[in-house]
């Protein structure tokens, strides 16, 4: 290939954001191997599309790679270890995120898959055992909801369906932005995100 032919390919995987990149890991307990069709791959976009776009707007967590493999995909959060109370609910919203998205974007509802139903609960039972020991396990924004005096999943489940909703309704084209081009690029780093979606607020 002339020097070129090589600086005119480069410009145009720039331009199509589709430069190779290592893929992460797959999710453990998913079936990365599994060939899938054009349905799932899209269905599969859109779900991590939708976790990347709830914490790249509602969070300070690092976001990014963001993968399409097989019937599999992860959005990788990196977030404070230990996390707040607000960063339990955010971690909470972020993995109903996902679900919203597709029924958002499809009309149906997804099945859930298990590494985000465990992300759901153990911010739940974390939240729990913060309210345990008197702490205020308040969400970080703002809601019309009444919270019962005891908080149970369904209830933080419930208020973080609300605000995931709240945030992916907030920036529909954005979704569908991130979504076409995970679909068609298989993966895409923080700055895809950033090109795709601007800068980012201050939650």
């Amino acid at each position: 290939m002339t020097k070129t032919r090589t600086v005119l390919f480069l410009l145009l995987l720039a331009a199509f954001g589709c430069a190779e990149k290592s893929a992460p890991p797959p999710v453990p307990n998913q079936d990365a191997a599994a060939a899938s069709t054009p349905a799932e791959r899209h269905v599969t976009a859109v779900h991590e599309a939708g976790h990347a776009v709830y914490a790249w707007f509602d969070t300070d967590f690092a976001v990014g790679p963001v993968s399409v493999s097989g019937r599999a995909g992860n959005a990788s959060l990196t977030y404070p270890n230990p996390p707040a109370a607000s960063d339990l609910w955010r971690i909470a919203a972020s993995a109903v995120a996902s679900g919203q998205a597709v029924f958002q974007e499809t009309n149906t509802v997804p099945n859930g898959l298990q590494g985000d139903d465990i992300f759901l609960e153990s911010a739940a039972d974390n939240l729990l055992g913060m309210q345990a020991v008197g702490k205020n396990i308040s969400p970080p924004w703002k809601t019309g909801r009444a919270l019962p005096p005891r908080y149970a999943m369904t209830d933080v489940q419930i208020l973080s369906t609300f605000r995931a909703s709240d945030i992916l309704a907030a920036h529909p084209q954005e979704l569908r932005r991130v979504a076409a081009e995970l679909e068609r690029c298989g993966i895409l780093d923080t700055a895809d995100l950033a090109r795709l979606l601007g800068p980012r607020p201050k939650p």
